[in-house]
């Protein structure tokens, strides 16, 4: 039995003992030639599936990870599921597409219409004037950031483009 050191003076204050026990082998050898050997050394334990990135994953359990898991009574849903209106004509898409032009903004539009501001941006979409005038604005703010908030919106960018990304 050996005394574990804890410190400047492990042996004159032992506080823990370490036993015995025996050596883990390093693998078991398979083969030997003249100049080299091939060892097998398994895992410590088997590869669980919910570790494995999806992309290595076997076809059989990528196709039991697309079950749903619970099949039972769901309970109903926080917030109301709205259904779908298709009640614009073409004359109303045309004077969407007027008002648009004419510098109204997205959420009056669409609060006109009682359609979504989606919708809206789908179906009139800005200028490449105006768009090219927005970028602009916001070029000339980010040209007055200082480099600590540059930095940061640097990695906040990067973090974003990674979201989708598999390890």
């Amino acid at each position: 039995m050996r005394w574990a050191s804890s410190g400047p003076h492990s042996t004159k204050h032992p506080r823990h003992r370490i036993l015995k026990s025996k050596s883990i082998p390093e693998g078991i050898l398979l083969q030997t030639e003249l100049n080299s050997s091939l060892f097998y050394n398994p895992p410590a334990s088997p590869p669980d599936y919910k570790i494995t990135p999806y992309s290595l994953l076997p076809d059989t359990v990528k196709k039991l990870s697309k079950k749903p898991v619970f099949q039972g009574m769901l309970p109903p849903s926080l917030s109301p599921i709205k259904q779908k209106k298709y009640h614009l004509t073409d004359e109303d898409i045309n004077k969407i597409r007027m008002l648009r032009e004419n510098g109204m903004s997205r959420s009056n539009i669409a609060k006109k219409f009682n359609a979504s501001r989606f919708f809206v941006g789908m179906v009139a979409p800005l200028s490449k004037e105006k768009v090219d005038e927005i970028k602009r604005k916001h070029q000339e703010i980010k040209e007055r950031w200082n480099d600590r908030k540059k930095e940061v919106m640097m990695n906040r960018m990067k973090r974003r483009r990674l979201w989708g990304k598999e390890y």
